[in-house]
This record gives structure tokens, sequence and C-alpha cells, in this order.
């Protein structure tokens, strides 16, 4: 029996998992809170990760990817250089509320 995708955000999250070789107690970081990301975010749970993070610059899909139970943080990337944006991610999480 062949396997056929739901939609095509679905297929493209979950080769990008593939490829990346996502497993369970992974640290998955997201750019983008779109249909896409909220699709890889969704699955990366599935898969078992024990942690993800969803970036975007738009305070509205932040605070929709915050309602989403496996998402640990969202947090947004608008004008932030790249160091503060990296330390961001890696410190260890605290409420669930979207952050700037």
């Amino acid at each position: 029996m062949a396997l056929s995708w739901v939609n095509c955000a679905m297929g493209t999250s979950a080769e990008g998992l593939d490829r990346a070789n996502c497993q369970p107690g992974d640290h998955v970081v997201i750019q983008g809170a779109g249909g896409l990301g909220l699709c890889a975010a969704a699955l990366a749970t599935y898969r078992g990760a024990a942690k993800v993070i969803v970036l975007d610059r738009l305070p509205e899909r932040l605070s929709l990817a915050a309602r989403f139970e496996p998402i640990t943080r969202s947090t947004s990337t608008s004008s932030a250089p790249p160091t503060p944006r990296r330390d961001r991610i890696m410190e260890p999480p605290t409420a669930r509320a979207p952050t700037s």
C-alpha cells in the first residue's frame, strides 16, 4: 500500500525532518510560524522531539504558535542580530507565552 501525504506542507515538513534525521529527544528549531512551520513543529513533536522552538518575525504568527502544546518557545527574529537570537534559542525555556 502506498502512502500519500495529506498536503504539500506535510510532505515538505516530513522530508525536511527525515533529511535532518529528527529522532526522539532531539531539539528542533523551526524558522517560520506559517502553515509549513506549524506543520513541521507538529511532525517534530510526533517524532518525539524533546524541544521545539519556532522563530518568526510576525507577532500574530508567534501568538498562534504559542497555542500549540508541543512548542517550547516562540520568539521574534525581526531585528535582533544573529548572536542574541542564538543566545535566545539556547536559553532554558520559561513561560510558554510568545516573547520578543
